[in-house]
């Protein structure tokens, strides 16, 4: 993959909890609030 070269605004989406040390994070990209 390339780079990213500048900031992309992220949303927490979901989170599940695995055992008692993994954790599981999933994020999608923020709205832009014009929409």
């Amino acid at each position: 993959l390339p780079p990213v070269t500048e900031n992309v605004p992220l949303d927490l989406i979901e989170t599940r909890t695995f055992g008692s040390r993994v954790i599981y994070e999933r994020y999608g990209r923020a709205r832009d609030e014009s929409d």
